[in-house]
């Protein structure tokens, strides 16, 4: 009777197997041979030995399972030197020990190809994300190269486009702080000898009186200021506050030549002071001095592009019979009208700049305008029939006209239809009409002609 049997091999094909399984036996070695137990479940003997073929032979898991499997033995810690207690099939040993070389080439075989394949694909997506990385930081790199190079070509145009005055005025500025320098260098010999402690006592009450100064400014009274101001400058004669409240006192005096000569030493001494340029701006217009007064107010609004003074400024310059450049007028005021919204007089000097150079069109859209917030602008109103006389208009003109001598009153409407502004109408019925009516009213002898004229608030 057998001890052992053979391996599992597959189900015999003829009958004859009976004999190889007979010969072969006494080759298998005692320890390889698998018990009755082993086989057929129970420790009695074995009736047959053909039985051990009659064992149900293990059947072929599903793809799905044999993942499973997989999966769950790649989890388990494994002991080198035994075989896993899953393996796939064709790789189960009979409890005779392997080398380590085996096991791990069963491990690899039992590891799925879709994990390897996810390996492949996360080390290639890994290369692309750094690729991608890569391109996008040379993209940040170039646009901000771009962008610096861009500035650069802007900021030197607009160096090129300064125009002369603008400058002569830069040159005379850098000459300025040079010979500014150079004379706070070369102090008097009384003032070098003096310690540093009577120099502070002197600082300190010239300090002390501008502080008083600029309170007497602010409050309007300039006689009493100009008294401070001069004894401040006996204790600190290159003060730029000191020439500034000097200047100021000279504008409320009308002193303007007075004025432009403080402020320029003071813009001399200060280049940035943006109060100290739109003062030298208003004094020198107010001086007569147009062109300068245009160059100073285009500097202050080349550094602010908000101020309220330089834009007020350089549109009176450029509408002065010396200078009659009607562009720029307009562009100034277009800025200044929309800095001050409610400001109706720059409206209405935009609307008059238009008219002068003949774009009728965008003239009454400026005096519709300002009808429509301020019903009662007598300005408005004249500037508006203008405006309709120039275009052809005449009935339009004579509605205005007429609107206008119920809005402001007749007496005062009658005397605009004596100007030369409507000489293209003074024929058409419906003028002479409405001229004949109004100037049956009785007109009071402040009448005028036109309306009192407009100039931008300083």
């Amino acid at each position: 009777m057998l001890t052992g049997s053979l391996p599992v091999f597959a189900q015999p094909e003829s009958e004859n197997r009976n004999t190889k399984f007979e010969t072969t036996a006494a080759l298998v070695p005692a320890s390889c041979r698998l018990t009755e137990t082993d086989v057929s479940g129970s420790s009695g003997p074995m009736d047959n030995p053909k039985d051990i073929y009659h064992k149900e032979a293990p059947s072929i898991p599903s793809r799905r399972k044999w993942r499973q499997d997989s999966d769950a033995s790649r989890s388990q810690q494994t002991t080198p030197g035994t075989v896993p207690a899953t393996q796939p099939i064709g790789t189960q040993s009979l409890g005779v020990p392997i080398s380590p070389v085996q096991i791990a080439r069963q491990q690899l075989q039992m590891q799925p190809q879709r994990f390897r394949r996810r390996r492949r694909h996360h080390r290639t997506s890994e290369h692309g994300s750094r690729r991608a990385n890569r391109l996008i930081w040379m993209l940040v790199g170039l646009v901000i190269i771009a962008y610096v190079a861009i500035l650069s070509l802007s900021i030197l145009k607009a160096r090129g486009k300064q125009t002369p005055a603008q400058k002569a005025i830069a040159a005379a500025t850098t000459l300025a702080q040079h010979s500014v320098t150079t004379n706070a260098t070369q102090q008097s010999p009384a003032e070098n000898g003096l310690p540093i402690a009577e120099r502070v006592q002197k600082w300190t009450k010239g300090a002390h009186l501008l502080d008083e100064s600029e309170s007497l400014l602010n409050s309007g009274r300039y006689p009493q200021a100009r008294e401070k101001l001069v004894q401040a400058g006996a204790l600190i004669p290159q003060s730029v506050e000191q020439m500034s409240g000097m200047a100021r006192v000279y504008l409320s005096e009308k002193n303007y030549p007075e004025a432009e000569k403080m402020l320029v030493r003071v813009v001399e001494a200060a280049p940035g002071q943006a109060s100290a340029r739109a003062m030298l701006a208003r004094a020198l217009l107010e001086n007569g001095k147009f062109a300068d007064a245009l160059a100073v107010a285009e500097w202050i609004c080349s550094t602010d592009p908000y101020s309220e003074d330089g834009h007020d400024v350089a549109a009176t310059a450029a509408l002065s019979p010396q200078i009659n450049d009607m562009a720029k007028a307009i562009e100034h005021l277009k800025k200044l009208a929309n800095l001050r919204t409610d400001d109706y007089v720059v409206k209405n000097s935009l609307g008059k700049a238009y008219l002068r150079t003949g774009d009728l069109v965008n003239a009454r859209k400026v005096f519709d305008d300002i009808l429509r917030a301020d019903g009662a602008n007598s300005a408005a109103y004249y500037n508006l029939a203008v405006c309709l006389t120039k275009q052809d208009k005449p009935n339009e003109a004579i509605a205005t006209l007429s609107r206008a001598a119920i809005k402001l009153g007749e007496s005062f409407v009658a005397a605009w239809l004596n100007s030369s502004d409507f000489d293209a109408i003074r024929s058409n019925a419906d003028f002479l009409a409405l001229q004949k009516r109004l100037a049956s009213v009785p007109s009071p002898a402040t009448s005028a002609i036109r309306p009192p004229p407009e100039k931008t608030a300083p």
